[in-house]
């Protein structure tokens, strides 16, 4: 095995109605013991429920990945109460700070634009904080009622063309920080996993919803480990050549 992915409807929880406290840090460490493990992979961790027990485990687990997946869905504190997210703009600017105070650390996140009641003024403000924060990536979605939820019967659902025009707006933003954001790496050297014989993954990016190191030469064995140069980036993705196989 070279990479183990947790996923949850929230990875952070884990246990909690076992044990009563948390015990991902706990499950990370047992992890971290298995020889064929090389990267662990941490996905939906909850922003209300990342403590520091968790920022521990990032500091002191070797094979755990500094990424971490942490959908916010929103920053308005008034759209957060409306969704019953558990944490305000304030928790969010105090565990982010945390978290990019781990050594090389990635953060992944979800927004969603047009929740029931969102004001224009509330959608620039996502977009303020979105453009300060400078998400390592980020994915959006528009939201769409689904029957029986308590969202669906709110007042001051967003028209539809109003929805996917601030989805546009979060994409084409979030395009301009990757491709800023990916500038940095170029010419360092890093370690791929190989998914396909010509393109990989470095420990900053999740299967199949972020970008791909694109290799240049010879095809390589998908699960091997490569060691590369960046040599070019793009908006999402890397351009890499080969050095030695890790």
């Amino acid at each position: 095995m070279r990479e183990l992915v947790l996923v949850g409807q929230d990875t952070s929880a884990y246990a909690t109605d076992i044990y009563r406290r948390p015990a991902l840090p706990r499950l990370l460490r047992r992890l971290a013991g298995v020889r064929r493990i090389r990267w662990i992979r941490l996905m939906y961790t909850h922003p209300a429920h990342v403590d520091a027990s968790l920022l521990d485990a990032y500091r002191s687990n070797p094979k755990l990945c500094r990424y971490i997946d942490l959908p916010i869905q929103h920053v308005s504190d008034r759209i957060l109460g409306r969704m019953n997210r558990g944490y305000t703009r304030s928790t969010l600017e105090a565990l982010l700070a945390r978290l990019r105070s781990v050594p090389e650390m990635r953060v992944r996140t979800t927004v969603m634009a047009g929740f029931p009641g969102e004001t224009e003024a509330e959608f620039r403000e996502l977009l303020d904080f979105q453009r300060s924060v400078r998400f390592d990536r980020l994915g959006a979605y528009a939201y769409s009622p689904e029957p029986g939820t308590p969202a669906s019967t709110l007042q001051g659902q967003v028209p539809d063309k109003v929805k996917q025009a601030r989805l546009g707006e979060v994409m084409r933003l979030q395009a301009g920080i990757s491709r800023r954001n990916l500038r940095s790496l170029k010419g360092k050297n890093l370690e791929v996993l190989m998914d396909t014989p010509c393109t990989g993954r470095t420990e900053w990016e999740a299967p199949e919803i972020d970008g791909v190191a694109k290799i240049d030469g010879r095809p390589r064995q998908p699960g091997e480990f490569v060691r590369v140069k960046v040599a070019r980036t793009l908006t999402h993705d890397l351009v890499v050549c080969p050095l030695v196989s890790a």
